[in-house]
C-alpha cells in the first residue's frame, strides 16, 4: 500500500488513534488488543509503519534538538529518583536517556535523530 493513497491515509489516521488508545489506557499491548478483538501482530505491523513514516517526514536533517544540561542547581529531574541521566526534547517528543543505558542502542538512537556520532 502507498503511503500517499488514500486508503493507507485513513487506515494511518486509524491507526494513530488506536495506538494513542492503547497508550493512555494503561493496559499492556497484549491485553489491550484482547480486548479490541485486535491480532497483536497487527498492532505492532501498523506502530513500526506510522513510526517509519514519521522518520521520513522528519528526516535526520530538518530535525533540531536542543540539548539542555541542567546544573545541579536547577536540575529539571532527580536521577537518583528516576535513574534518568539526560532528557533530549523536541517540541512534544521527549527522549529519556537512562542510567546504564546500552551504548550501542543510544548511539544508533542518536544517529536516527541526526546527531553525528564518532
Amino acid at each position: 500500500m502507498e503511503m500517499g493513497s488514500v486508503r493507507h491515509q485513513v487506515l494511518a489516521k486509524q491507526w494513530r488513534q488506536r495506538i494513542l488508545e492503547q497508550k493512555s489506557s494503561g493496559l499492556s499491548v497484549k491485553r489491550w488488543c484482547a480486548e479490541q478483538n485486535i491480532r497483536e501482530s497487527r498492532y505492532y505491523y501498523w506502530l513500526q509503519i506510522l513510526r517509519t513514516e514519521e522518520l521520513a517526514v522528519h528526516s535526520p536533517e530538518k530535525i533540531f534538538a536542543p540539548l539542555q544540561v541542567a546544573g545541579s542547581a536547577d536540575k529539571m529531574v532527580s536521577e537518583s529518583r528516576t535513574g534518568i541521566c539526560a532528557l533530549i526534547r523536541n517540541g512534544e517528543q521527549c527522549l529519556e536517556i537512562h542510567n546504564g543505558a546500552d551504548p550501542q542502542t543510544l548511539a544508533a538512537t542518536l544517529r536516527v535523530l541526526g546527531f553525528p556520532i564518532k
